[in-house]
């Protein structure tokens, strides 16, 4: 097991923001931006505050790509290959997980923080719509935004969203404020999102899809 805040030089009491993010999978579609810039002004004068970003496929050309990243102590970047045992230390060294996402997928890292009991701070836009709620997510709004020429691979004419960084900052307010109130006790995790990331689990998906499956076995 890794101790990820120990190999980070980040304080057990410390409250920390985590978010992951591919660099084939388009800067401008998964907003690391955002959430930085979020980070940023929320954590102005905190000392305990924390993100860490884990960035995959770090390849070359990658600090071209990142020159936006401000230089600060309470951002750690992991770029290393990490085994499924090895995330899940990274979960478990986090208290929420933030996505901006401008389009997203299916949301796999959204689905594994909320069973990691994270708190989770996202828009509920493409993808994750299916499962995000009041109850599982902090939600921020967003405005409806086109796509430029530029913006993404292989776009015509198409809209995404535009997540609410000043929302995102007064969330995570929040959550820093419940964690303060909650350090030395029991860790207080995100029961509701726990509960939504069992329907994931292979044993519920298997016996969502037995049924379909074995209809074309006949």
């Amino acid at each position: 097991a890794i101790d990820f805040r120990k190999t980070l030089d980040i304080p057990k009491e410390a409250f920390v923001s985590l978010f992951m993010f591919d660099m084939r999978s388009t800067l401008n579609r998964k907003n690391p931006q955002a959430t930085v810039e979020a980070f940023s002004q929320f954590a102005k004068g905190k000392k305990d505050a924390y993100l860490i970003l884990k960035v995959n496929r770090w390849q070359r050309d990658v600090h071209e790509s990142l020159q936006w990243l401000p230089k600060s102590e309470n951002i750690k970047i992991v770029k290393e290959t990490l085994s499924p045992a090895q995330l899940t230390d990274l979960y478990e060294a986090s208290n929420c997980y933030i996505s901006l996402h401008r389009s997203e997928g299916f949301g796999r890292t959204l689905v594994e923080a909320l069973q990691h009991g994270l708190w989770l701070i996202s828009c509920k836009y493409s993808g994750p719509a299916d499962f995000l709620t009041n109850q599982n997510t902090h939600l921020v709004s967003w405005e409806p935004k086109t796509v430029h020429k530029g913006d993404y691979p292989h776009n015509t004419h198409s809209t995404w969203a535009e997540p609410s960084v000043a929302e995102t900052v007064v969330q995570l307010e929040k959550l820093y404020v419940q964690h303060q109130q909650n350090l030395g006790k029991k860790t207080k995790r995100n029961q509701a999102g726990i509960e939504t990331g069992k329907q994931f689990t292979l044993q519920a998906l298997a016996e969502k899809y037995r049924p379909i499956l074995m209809s074309y076995l006949r």
